[in-house]
């Protein structure tokens, strides 16, 4: 299978390149392992500490968490297309029980950098301030592979806990159709990308 990361799914959604030559990137560098660059390791040996950090900030809001480890979920419309989020979510709220997903990030910064810190130095980072307010981008990569991990598991909701060192930011993402209807171009894409012309290998998305 091929792995298609974030920032490509942001390119296919918003046809940032021609098909080819995304199509010729991807394929390119389907094999290659990211998990030697300290930004990749760091997120993978933090993945735990942020989705306890989740569970205790949600109790602070009287909501009870249970988080379960999720492995390749495969889309039942689209077999090529699957996903693997961090974790789904068992949530209790007033008696009422609801299920969504748990997506983490792990920032790999400087110690003692402050989110204004990482807004101001990197152009491309996925949070930002408005009124003074800290929020999620809803232009950035990172937001529509959490629209597209929502849209592949059929559920209504899905919280990303950003980490920082002891800082943290817990955003919820409603599902919302006009974003998913962006999104639903990975299925074309992926059925082009799959055709004899650019793969005869067999090809899955994953999110």
């Amino acid at each position: 299978g091929t792995v298609i990361v974030g920032t490509n799914v942001y390119s296919i959604c918003v046809e940032k390149h021609h098909f080819q030559k995304l199509a010729k990137s991807i394929l390119r560098d389907k094999d290659q392992d990211l998990s030697s660059i300290p930004a990749v390791r760091h997120g993978i040996l933090s993945e735990e500490i942020c989705r306890r950090r989740y569970v205790l900030e949600q109790t602070k809001k009287n909501i009870c968490s249970a988080t379960h480890p999720c492995e390749l979920v495969v889309d039942p419309t689209a077999s090529y297309l699957c996903c693997s989020p961090h974790a789904t979510v068992v949530e209790v709220v007033n008696s009422i029980v609801s299920y969504g997903i748990f997506e983490c990030k792990c920032v790999y910064a400087e110690p003692g950098a402050t989110w204004n810190d990482l807004i101001s130095s990197r152009e491309s980072f996925c949070l930002e301030r408005k009124d003074d307010k800290l929020q999620l981008r809803s232009d950035h990569a990172y937001y529509l592979q959490l629209i597209a991990l929502s849209d592949t598991l059929d559920l209504n909701w899905i919280d990303t806990c950003i980490l920082k060192g002891q800082d943290v930011y817990v955003r919820r993402l409603i599902h919302d159709e006009e974003v998913s209807s962006a999104v639903k171009k990975t299925h074309n894409f992926l059925l082009q990308l799959s055709s004899a012309r650019y793969n005869k290998n067999n090809l899955i998305c994953k999110l």
